[in-house]
């Protein structure tokens, strides 16, 4: 597993959420929820 790292998932209100991990595991940014992963990519 390379680092820092990008973690996608989905939430329970659909939505595309990121986690960004460092080295260790440890989560050092979360994202807020985007509607379409597109929009998710382009950060708007």
């Amino acid at each position: 597993m390379a680092h820092p790292e990008f973690q996608v998932s989905t939430g329970k209100d659909d939505k595309f959420y990121f986690n960004l991990t460092a080295a260790n595991g440890q989560v050092i940014l979360s994202s807020q929820g985007y509607f379409s992963k597109i929009l998710y990519l382009r950060g708007n």
